[in-house]
């Protein structure tokens, strides 16, 4: 089963050491940024998209922090 969470801010400092914690728990790491996108980090794999509402439908989360 594929897991994923919502995150903000994962590209600071503190952020960035999470983000390879949530790796080893969570299949796909979505992160919203300030410009209306979406990072999308799964293992050694980042994309980045913009928002839009199928998005989410498509993907539902199990988390969001």
């Amino acid at each position: 089963m594929h897991k994923t969470i919502y995150t903000t801010g994962i590209t600071g400092f503190i952020g960035s050491n999470l983000l390879q914690h949530l790796l080893q728990k969570y299949t796909k790491v979505i992160n919203f940024t300030r410009n209306n996108t979406l990072q999308i980090y799964e293992k050694n794999k980042m994309e980045e998209v913009l928002v839009s509402n199928n998005f989410f439908e498509k993907n539902p989360s199990d988390a969001l922090i």
